[in-house]
């Protein structure tokens, strides 16, 4: 699953990146703004097959590529 959401990170980041990502990268690190970050939770609610709550949409909680993660993590639980 990891690999998954790295992968859609990477494809919704809006430009291009030629290296892997890895969990620990960060988002601030990433240029990753709030309409890069809500495209990436589309993205995400897609390719899981989830929805991610309002509450977890607070830009400003995640500081690392994990936090997407944990998001899935935490709604698909």
């Amino acid at each position: 699953m990891e690999d998954r959401v790295l992968k859609l990170v990477k494809e919704n980041l809006g430009y291009e990146i030629d290296r892997e990502l890895s969990v620990e990268d960060s988002i601030e690190g990433l240029s990753i703004d709030s309409i890069i970050f809500i495209r990436i939770v589309v993205a995400l609610e897609e390719e899981f097959g989830i929805e991610v709550d309002d509450e977890m949409l607070v830009f400003e909680e995640g500081s690392q590529l994990s936090y997407f993660i944990e998001m899935v993590n935490a709604v698909s639980a």
